[in-house]
């Protein structure tokens, strides 16, 4: 089936799966062995959470399951129901779209599931008070209905597809390919992160027949869709950071870089904020980020030719190989799937196929409603 074929098929939706997270609530009761109740509230209690936002939050994003489970019927859609982490691939059998309903770590999971381009993926955040939900194509909130905030734009057409470009990696060892794909990112580091991975790296750009030994804390590799999740995280550029690099200026080069610089709030907001956004870039993008985390600089390891310092420690290729020199290294998949990767093995990373690309959904805005994302800005 073809995308047309299944975007079209999204302004009358005969068949959905509806994918619902689970919730912190029922994570816990699962956790301490089903119980629920006073004798859960009791536990948590005891145990410092933070129970009433966490049963408000229970019932808030069961509330909004309600509201798009009734408003699918309404329209006399037949849906079916999951949980994230029970969804299994013979779910996703004969339908024409997926709400993956919650935040950012329900899509994730969705996505570890739906491997085709041609199935689309229609997200919802359930409770944009907790949940900022970079990954939510709308988000329930009081003074737009999910029928009026979805289904009606899907039935009218007013939204565009968004392809999200995954991860593959290959063990080169073997030439097999790793069953799971990443939407966000994928992590490469020792099982214990107090120990230092050791890794010889390949980047086509820079050493594409010499591997170059390193040692980290690990090493993530991102998609454009991952650029605002984890690794935003880890490439942040903090004001202290602006103002001491500013200190330093004015120190070495005198009236030239003026003192005040460092101690104006908005030059160091501006220029913490314009770096910041250099390392976000589009989901369709063919590029990958890597960022070697905390990256060993204090002197040579292994026989090579370029002293570490001189190797990047962060930026963008179209692919890359890591070899693994550690004697017990993981590689997770988006903070869900886990591979062993044993001493010598190497993992050849790239962007998956397009055929393999997640396909979202853009809802375009109504006249009366208010967007902060500039990619929906039609004019």
């Amino acid at each position: 089936m073809l995308q047309a074929e299944a975007l079209e098929k999204l302004q009358s939706l005969k068949r959905v799966l509806v994918v619902s997270k689970r919730t912190r609530w029922e994570f816990a009761s699962a956790r301490y062995g089903g119980i629920g109740g006073q004798a859960l509230e009791r536990l948590m209690r005891a145990k410092g959470f933070p129970y009433e936002r966490i049963v408000q939050a229970h019932h808030s994003h069961h509330d909004a399951l309600d509201q798009i489970t009734r408003a699918l019927r309404r329209r006399g859609t037949d849906v079916r129901m999951v949980r994230a982490p029970a969804l299994i691939a013979s779910d996703l059998e004969n339908i024409d779209a997926v709400f993956a309903c919650g935040g950012d770590g329900t899509v994730l999971e969705t996505a570890a599931r739906v491997k085709s381009s041609e199935l689309p993926v229609v997200t919802v955040n359930t409770d944009p008070k907790l949940s900022t939900g970079y990954l939510c194509s709308f988000a329930l909130q009081s003074g737009i209905s999910f029928e009026r905030g979805v289904l009606d734009k899907l039935c009218r057409g007013q939204f565009s597809p968004q392809l999200r470009s995954r991860i593959q990696v290959e063990f080169g060892n073997t030439g097999e390919l790793s069953p799971h794909l990443a939407l966000n990112e994928i992590f490469f580091a020792e099982r214990d992160a107090s120990r230092p991975t050791v890794h010889a790296t390949t980047l086509p750009s820079i050493n594409p027949t010499e591997p170059v030994v390193q040692r980290s804390s690990g090493v993530i590799v991102s998609t454009g869709t991952g650029s605002t999740a984890w690794m935003h995280s880890a490439m942040t550029v903090h004001r202290s950071d602006v103002q001491r690099v500013l200190e330093c200026l004015h120190k070495e080069q005198g009236p030239a870089a003026p003192e005040n610089f460092a101690k104006n709030e908005k030059i160091v907001e501006a220029i913490s904020r314009s770096l910041n956004q250099l390392h976000e870039f589009d989901p369709a993008d063919t590029r990958l980020h890597y960022y070697m985390r905390e990256l060993v600089l204090n002197g040579w390891y292994g026989d090579h030719d370029s002293p570490l310092t001189q190797f990047p420690k962060h930026g963008f290729e179209s692919h890359l190989s890591l070899r693994s020199l550690s004697w017990d290294g993981m590689l997770t998949f988006d903070g869900i799937e886990q591979s062993p990767v044993p001493y010598g093995e190497e993992l050849k990373i790239s962007l998956a196929p397009p055929e393999y690309s997640l396909l979202t959904i853009r809802l375009h805005p109504n006249e009366d409603e208010e967007t902060n994302d500039p990619a929906l800005d039609l004019d």
